[in-house]
């Protein structure tokens, strides 16, 4: 279930309707959605841009325009999907065919300020989708492809060989180590107790002696 202060959140909130045609309703791609990639798809259809447009002696009727649509993870965050689920989502939108990637993003982002979106087009290939593949293949369903998962930079094998280089070496740890009080080099202790008074010491241990002859 979503967090209701996500969905709250006033700074991604679009006032947009969202339109949905019958045949998408009742469609066996839409019927199957679970409720947070239902969710995730109502987003993409309210992003939708609409105009009007006129033909010759006809009346001017409402129509999308099929552009690129970014959806971000904070703003998924806001619906109250959270980040792993929303990559869920989205596959499974693009493997009913709701969805195709018009540009993979996350290669080329600077800093927190410019990042790489990934864009998206709707797509009508949830016409084709059975839920039976045999079926599927019938009707001529056209797979969409997935997306790649993008590693950041940190996170190559490229970044961690070059963290390798940059690490200590195990002799430079050892000083490191031999300079702390817990290696310092111990006193011998010594094998007769030393007692307060020092003018007893000496006869004490003079006596341990003669004993020991």
């Amino acid at each position: 279930m979503p967090d209701r202060a996500h969905i709250d959140d006033q700074k991604h909130r679009i006032k947009t309707k969202i339109w949905i045609e019958s045949d998408m309703f009742y469609s066996e791609a839409f019927q199957s959605l679970s409720a947070s990639a239902l969710r995730t798809l109502l987003r993409f259809l309210q992003k939708r841009v609409w105009v009007d447009q006129k033909r010759h002696g006809t009346k001017s009727h409402r129509v999308y325009i099929d552009g690129d649509i970014i959806f971000p993870y904070g703003e998924a965050a806001s619906l109250g999907i959270k980040t792993t689920q929303f990559w869920i989502n989205i596959g499974i939108l693009i493997e009913k065919g709701f969805i195709d990637i018009a540009y993979q993003g996350g290669r080329y982002q600077k800093d927190q300020h410019n990042k790489d979106y990934s864009r998206y087009r709707l797509s009508k290939r949830w016409e084709k989708y059975r839920l039976d593949p045999v079926l599927r293949d019938k009707a001529g369903f056209v797979p969409g492809k997935q997306r790649e998962r993008i590693l950041k930079e940190e996170h190559t094998i490229k970044a961690h060989l070059n963290k390798a280089k940059t690490k200590p070496t195990s002799g430079k740890r050892s000083c490191q180590l031999q300079e702390s009080e817990v290696d310092m080099p111990k006193e011998p202790k010594t094998p007769f107790h030393i007692h307060e008074d020092s003018k007893t010491a000496p006869a004490t241990r003079k006596r341990r002696v003669n004993v020991a002859k």
